[in-house]
């Protein structure tokens, strides 16, 4: 949906939308105007079952919300209430055949809800990407039908009525086409970073977004890959990768202080330094062989269904940092390095000021190495 309309480009990394506030009323007017279509294809179903079929799925909500979110239980109960207690007054007065036309008995039914979930679908529009929007109205067609009175008195006054909303949608949506154009006053996002692997003298760009006009320069392939094939990270996400020349970077010293075994497993102690303008170090070790390890004082033990061990460390200390592992077994084992460091702007052009840093690793150089102990 999202790419149909344009969103998709205008998209920003955290989820929020440029000119989010076109599409979410062109999506509550098209979601109206539908209702309203079907509802005067359905002639025979009446106000009052329409409106007790939106009390009645309302109550199945409001029971799982005070259940799992009881926070929140107030958006449905409150609504609820107040059309129970009018619908028991108007049975009690014999006044159902009436009340479609009683002005202010509509208008009190309608302010509670309107008061209470107008804000709340711009809160969820505002926090929830485009994509989620067509679900959101899920609850725009409950609130329809739970207002279905005074929302009868609007599209009875034509056929027009619903054509009409779907041509305001028609133009919203016409405007945020036009408008969907990044600029350096509405920037959109744009990652990149470099990675050299030392041991197989390989590098490449590297990108878990779309490749854009600027990074297109430097990634031209079109196929995927898992960023976990790439980096010794715990990271399951989809990359764009390119040929990138090599360049000499060095990851942080890795000096083994001693080796031993205990009690039938292999202790490998090893210390990083140097390394100041290091911002991660990554470490994974496949196999599901480590039992534990140590940090400085810090110790963790492993669970044994982990087949690829991964941890990582926010940069080094100037002191160093001590790292002791125990593998099960005393046979060798390969360790897989990862520094990720500060950004060389000589490796690549200007990012274009339409595009802004975003994302994950953006802008970093990530260096490889392996060791077996």
């Amino acid at each position: 949906m999202k790419f149909a309309l344009w969103g998709e480009k205008m998209t920003l990394f955290s989820g929020a939308i440029y000119d989010s506030s076109y599409y979410q009323w062109a999506f509550l007017l098209l979601t109206a105007s539908i209702s309203f279509l079907i509802w005067r294809k359905f002639r025979s179903v009446n106000e009052w079952e329409m409106t007790l079929s939106a009390i009645f799925l309302g109550v199945i909500v409001l029971i799982l919300l005070t259940q799992f979110l009881p926070g929140a239980s107030y958006l449905f109960a409150w609504p609820l209430l107040v059309s129970l207690l009018i619908l028991g007054w108007v049975i009690w007065k014999n006044k159902m055949d009436t009340i479609s036309a009683n002005t202010w008995i509509l208008s009190l039914k309608s302010f509670l809800p309107v008061v209470l979930f107008a804000p709340l679908l711009k809160l969820l529009f505002t926090f929830f990407p485009v994509s989620l929007a067509p679900y959101l109205m899920l609850l725009f067609v409950w609130l329809l039908a739970l207002l279905f009175m005074p929302c009868k008195q609007l599209f009875q006054l034509g056929q027009w009525v619903p054509y009409t909303l779907i041509g305001i949608a028609v133009v919203i949506l016409s405007i945020s086409f036009f408008r969907a154009n990044p600029s350096a006053d509405r920037p959109i996002d744009s990652n990149l970073f470099y990675v050299v692997d030392q041991d197989k003298k390989q590098a490449q760009w590297v990108t878990t977004q779309p490749p854009d006009d600027w990074t297109k320069k430097y990634i031209t392939s079109t196929n995927t890959s898992n960023i976990k094939a790439i980096l010794p990270f715990n990271y399951d996400k989809q990359a764009w990768v390119g040929n990138a020349p090599v360049r000499n970077y060095q990851i942080p010293q890795i000096k083994l202080v001693k080796t031993g075994i205990k009690q039938g497993n292999k202790m490998i102690h090893f210390r990083f330094t140097g390394g100041t303008d290091v911002q991660n170090m990554y470490l994974s070790i496949p196999g599901g062989r480590v039992q534990k390890i140590k940090v400085d004082e810090e110790s963790f033990t492993i669970p044994k269904s982990m087949e690829t061990f991964y941890y990582k460390q926010a940069g080094i200390p100037k002191q160093g940092l001590d790292v002791i592992v125990e593998v099960k077994g005393d046979q060798p084992i390969e360790f897989t390095f990862g520094s990720e460091q500060h950004p060389d702007p000589e490796i690549r052009s200007k990012r274009p000021s339409h595009l802004i840093t975003s994302g994950l690793f953006d802008e970093s150089i990530v260096v490889i190495e392996r060791i077996t102990y």
